[in-house]
């Protein structure tokens, strides 16, 4: 990983103040200095990384982590409550600036969830796992994996592709009425039954395993298909009885 360069910090409005603060304080520098320069004082420095652009970001973010799982944060609350807040804005503003390192990032939120008498962690400071845990379901909502603080593991999720597939299989009984209303014939509502046959079956699979995981909310989307799928079957099986 080199040095960002010139271009790198120049990606974003370079009449920005705060990148301007932050290139001047840390451009050129390396890991090892940056990280002198974060144990010198992390609660002024952090708030040039939190407005890094995306290249510097994903590069001196490794400084901040190499110091917090270093004895030199011992008892400094405020830069690991930093950090957090780092982690939590731009998991939500800029999801791609931490998936690249997100396994580093991971790793140190961890540390400091599991060492906060390390920190000398406070209340002022709020809850330690509930700010976590709230990083992990945003990670979960915008990434393919996200980290499970409850489980202590890296927890893979569907491919957003197949995500998309799944959301289409369950919407099939409602994306297959245009086409019978099209082409209306006998076949077309035997079809429409298998479908709400299938959508039914996933619908309650996607929704019980929404509930036995980390999810902040239930699927949603799958349990209002639990009951619209054997609707518009019942439909199908009319429209049926009616042709014949």
């Amino acid at each position: 990983m080199k040095i960002p360069d010139e271009t790198d910090w120049n990606h974003d409005n370079p009449m920005n103040l705060d990148v301007r603060h932050a290139k001047k304080n840390f451009f050129g520098k390396n890991l090892t200095e940056a990280e002198e320069l974060l144990a010198s004082n992390a609660l002024y420095y952090q708030e040039d990384i939190f407005w890094m652009p995306p290249v510097p970001f994903q590069y001196y973010i490794h400084a901040y982590i190499n110091y917090l799982l270093s004895e030199k944060s011992k008892d400094d609350t405020d830069g690991a409550s930093c950090f957090i807040n780092i982690i939590d804005y731009h998991i939500q503003h800029y999801p791609d600036n931490v998936i690249v390192c997100w396994e580093c990032i991971a790793e140190t939120l961890e540390h400091i969830r599991l060492n906060v008498e390390k920190f000398g962690w406070d209340n002022i400071y709020g809850d330690v796992n509930k700010r976590i845990y709230a990083i992990n379901i945003l990670y979960k909502r915008n990434l393919s994996t996200y980290f499970d603080s409850s489980h202590d593991k890296l927890t893979p999720l569907p491919d957003r592709k197949i995500t998309f597939l799944l959301d289409a299989a369950v919407l099939l009984p409602i994306l297959w009425l245009p086409v019978w209303a099209i082409c209306f014939h006998t076949i077309m509502s035997q079809i429409g039954v298998l479908i709400c046959i299938f959508s039914f079956c996933l619908s309650l699979g996607r929704f019980v395993l929404s509930l036995s995981t980390a999810s902040e909310y239930p699927d949603f989307l799958a349990f209002l298909m639990i009951f619209i799928s054997p609707v518009i079957g019942v439909g199908y099986l009319f429209m049926l009885c009616v042709t014949y």
